[in-house]
């Protein structure tokens, strides 16, 4: 198995899913509470990969923003990590595809705010090392491009549903700014279309109920499609600082999923409230300097790798059921990971009681392993991405316009949820060359 890499139980499962779309649903979820005045910690969820539940479940501790020197990632941190993982995980086994052991793949992710309030500038870079063609690498880079799960999540333009979870539940969505629009240009100026409209509220007979004894405290109660099955309880285990050695198990903490009982029913009272915000995205004022994000991902073996940023440092893998070790958590995970933190930092900035209640978010998605797994011209990026907000307190200080002001003005979600040009750089042995195949 070079590298890692069984390339026959890829082209066996590219080839299952091929014939059978729903074995090709991959559903992921985590949900995050608040542990400290500017941090979070985020629990990962298994997964659901067609009709198999994955049990698999890290804590990843998340700023609300950025720390130099932290010891910990931020939300744009996450971003930046699953953008390498992902490319990372696409160029090694094209390679390895091609029969050809590299000493060395890195990726080097980057991210630039303008201060014009523009949109962001994404770009990476490809170092590789050892016994490999400029042509085998060029390919391996094109295979990043057209396959690659978090680049299409951050190109490509993502609808974000957030609800807010209180006595009349309070639907918000987030379209994307569309591509080439300048700021303060007439894509960006409001609209009827992009303030709140309210419909008409459904007949309640009774207040809303709280979830049942048996959900565990601060947990969302409406669960996204097919993810509210019950599944045994799995310990979480803590991804561990920059090691090779798998993340230690956190003993007693159970991962407890919302059962039957918990979905909601036709007589609990709802209102909702779209809105589409295409907002001005925040940044620093005119005739400032531009804020810049860069981060580095080392390829360790297989799918696992080992990143830093901003002297954080942090690992990623994919799990058994697809062809990685466990280690640690995935790359789309790291990206419901940046929304996640980055939405309670905006709804929970303070720090939780010892024994009050705790708000919670809970983000979820679905990846087509048809995207990146085979010749389909299914879409490779995470979708059908939904926010959940449950407020330690439902009639404290609006928990609505703390959801808005980040759709307003959240950097990660601004990331995903807006298309982005990526900009792809190849450095071969240390010599810098043009990423494009050639033409004959």
């Amino acid at each position: 198995m070079l590298n890692g890499i069984d390339l026959r139980a890829r082209q066996a499962l590219a080839e299952q899913i091929r014939e059978d779309s729903w074995e090709a649903q991959l559903s992921i979820g985590v949900v995050a509470h608040p542990t400290s005045p500017d941090r979070c910690r985020v629990h990962t969820e298994p997964m659901r990969l067609g009709s198999t539940r994955v049990a698999r479940a890290f804590g990843i501790e998340q700023r609300w923003g950025p720390s130099a020197g932290g010891d910990c990632l931020d939300p744009v941190g996450s971003l930046l990590v699953a953008l390498g993982a992902s490319v990372t995980d696409s160029v090694v086994t094209h390679l390895t595809g091609e029969g050809c052991g590299p000493a060395l793949v890195e990726v080097l992710p980057c991210v630039e705010f303008g201060s014009d309030g523009g949109p962001a500038a994404l770009s990476y870079e490809i170092r590789i090392d050892g016994d490999v063609s400029v042509e085998q690498a060029r390919r391996a880079v094109a295979a990043a491009r057209e396959r690659g799960s978090a680049h299409h999540t951050l190109a490509e333009p993502n609808e974000i549903k957030a609800v807010v979870q209180t006595a009349q539940d309070v639907h918000l969505t987030s379209r994307p700014v569309p591509a080439g629009a300048e700021p303060g240009g007439p894509a960006r100026r409001p609209t009827d279309e992009n303030l709140p409209t309210e419909q008409t509220p459904r007949t309640a007979t009774a207040p809303r109920e709280p979830a049942p004894a048996a959900t565990e405290p601060g947990r969302p109660t409406q669960q996204p499609t097919d993810e509210n099955l019950p599944t045994e309880q799995t310990p979480h285990t803590a991804t561990a600082p920059r090691e090779p050695a798998p993340a230690a198990t956190e003993p007693g903490r159970p991962t407890q999923q919302p059962t039957d009982e918990n979905l909601p029913t036709e007589q609990t009272p709802h209102t909702d409230i779209h809105l589409t915000r295409r907002p001005v995205p925040a940044g620093a004022e005119p005739g400032g300097s531009a804020r810049r994000r860069a981060a580095r991902v080392m390829w360790e073996v297989g799918t696992h790798v080992l990143a830093e940023v901003d002297g954080a440092q942090a690992e990623s893998d994919q799990p058994k059921q697809l062809f990685g070790a466990d280690l640690a958590p995935s790359a789309q995970e790291y990206v419901l990971t940046a929304l996640a933190a980055e939405a309670l930092g905006y709804t929970a900035p303070d720090t939780p009681g010892p024994d009050g209640p705790t708000a919670s978010v809970h983000t979820s998605g679905r990846v087509d392993l048809r995207g990146p797994y085979s010749a389909d011209d299914s879409p490779a990026g995470l979708r059908n991405i939904l926010v959940q907000l449950l407020p330690a307190d439902p009639c404290g200080p609006d928990p609505v316009g703390a959801v808005r002001r980040w759709l307003a003005e959240g950097d990660a979600l601004r990331l995903v949820r807006d298309a982005h040009p990526i900009e792809v750089g190849l450095v071969l042995d240390g010599v810098r060359v043009d990423p494009n195949p050639t033409t004959a």
